[in-house]
């Protein structure tokens, strides 16, 4: 009688409930959480080195009314469902649970953020333990790029990046090209190239993305030999290099980053980015540059 009271109280749905996610769902959500945050960038552990649960469970559609992305047609037993929840750091718990930050972390980002994050952990581990332990995975085998196809958005915000059609079939290829190299680049790497290319742009270089050693050591807190060896994993890879380049004081070493495409420079990617309020993670992190298109 009682449930049947509270159904009647909602027009006969369920009166919202927060309820406590059973031991298998909560088994795996850690299992492919991969111990950390699912926040793109986020280093935070879910479980610290003395086994201590320090992350938190955020629901993506809200468990009651009031919060963020709340969905009122859902029952209690989906919004404390797998697919409804995902683990990260205290921090980034209340602001994907902020309604002032909701429009900011739409649904559809926040299903994209659990979906992009689990896909590196997902069947890893015999164990709890293992799957924090030893979760060695490739991440760029799992993780899909989007390439760019007819480029039309980034051509009305940026129009420097207008072309002729017979060039779009060039364009295209080249970023094809380019996202494939850039594709098998470790994350960690590609980071990096994210933080070097914001900061070639912030100093105003006109000649490309170009980053003097000693300003990437000082501004952006890297070791000699940390530039180094992401500089050579931007040569193997085929999308930049650590060299000497022509300054007024002489030939000095740099970090550089080559462009996706002769007609779509980082540059202009770095402003489509601010006008749009797209972020240069989406590209360099995420690999979706069919939001060009």
């Amino acid at each position: 009688m009682v449930a049947k009271a509270e159904k009647q109280a909602q027009g006969g749905k369920e009166v919202p409930k927060r309820l406590t996610p059973t031991p298998e769902v909560l088994r795996q959500l850690y299992l492919q959480s991969g111990n950390n945050c699912a926040m793109p960038n986020c280093k935070h552990l879910i479980v610290d080195s003395k086994g201590v649960i320090i992350g938190q469970i955020c629901h993506i559609e809200a468990a009651s009314p009031g919060g963020a992305r709340f969905n009122e047609n859902m029952t209690n037993e989906e919004r404390r469902a797998e697919s409804n929840l995902v683990l990260m750091c205290n921090g980034h718990h209340k602001q994907i649970d902020s309604k002032e930050h909701e429009k900011e972390f739409t649904l559809s980002k926040v299903r994209s953020i659990k979906k992009k994050h689990e896909a590196k952990f997902k069947g890893i581990g015999l164990s709890l333990q293992k799957s924090f332990q030893t979760a060695y995975v490739d991440s760029t085998q799992t993780q899909a790029a989007t390439g760019a196809g007819t480029c039309k958005r980034i051509e009305e915000v940026v129009p420097d990046c207008k072309i002729d059609d017979e060039q779009a079939e060039e364009r295209k290829e080249q970023i094809a090209d380019y996202l494939e190299r850039l594709s098998r680049v470790p994350e960690v790497d590609r980071d990096f190239m994210r933080a070097v290319i914001d900061r070639s742009i912030f100093v105003g270089n006109t000649d490309g993305i170009l980053v003097h050693v000693d300003d990437a050591r000082d501004a952006l807190g890297a070791s000699v030999s940390g530039i180094r060896k992401h500089g050579s994993t931007f040569k193997r890879f085929g999308i930049g290099d650590v060299d000497l380049y022509s300054t007024d004081q002489g030939e000095e070493p740099h970090i550089m980053v080559l462009d996706p495409s002769d007609y779509v420079p980082w540059s202009a990617i770095q402003e489509f980015c601010e006008k749009t309020g797209t972020s240069l993670e989406e590209f360099v992190i995420d690999l979706n540059f069919g939001l060009l298109d």
